[in-house]
This record gives C-alpha cells, structure tokens and sequence, in this order.
C-alpha cells in the first residue's frame, strides 16, 4: 500500500503514453508501420531488413533462441 486514499489516486498512464499525446502519437505510427511491413512481407513471401539495424544487444541470447535481425532482402 502507498498510504494513499483510493479517492485521490488517479491512474497517469493514459496522459503519459497514449493517443494525442507527443510519445504515444509517435510509437503508435511506428507500430502501424511494423504492422503493414509484416503484412506486405507475407503477401510478397519476401523479408526486408531491419531498418538501422547497427548491432543485436549483447544481453539477448538471440543465436540460443533461434532469432536473427534480417539484415538482406531474401525469402
């Protein structure tokens, strides 16, 4: 418990990160985006690469996982 009366809490997470807001306008365009990407990629039955892809984080076991940023367009 916070010591807080339920009468005064009031959620924030819409006000920070949502619609009409400066960081949830742009994170929901990048997600629409990643969304037709996938979309198209299945429909042409061709992967395109990770745009900016530099380097994988170090801390993510992606080659025990199985898992490889796409850096060439290919099947």
């Amino acid at each position: 418990m916070t010591g807080r009366r339920p009468a005064r809490a009031r959620p924030v997470g819409a006000r920070v990160h949502g619609s009409g807001t400066r960081v949830g306008d742009p994170l929901e365009a990048s997600a629409l985006g990643a969304l037709i990407k996938v979309i198209l990629c299945i429909k042409e039955r061709e992967l395109v690469p990770t745009l900016n892809y530099r380097s994988s984080n170090p801390q993510i076991p992606f080659g025990e996982l199985g898992l490889a940023a796409v850096t060439e367009t290919g099947p």
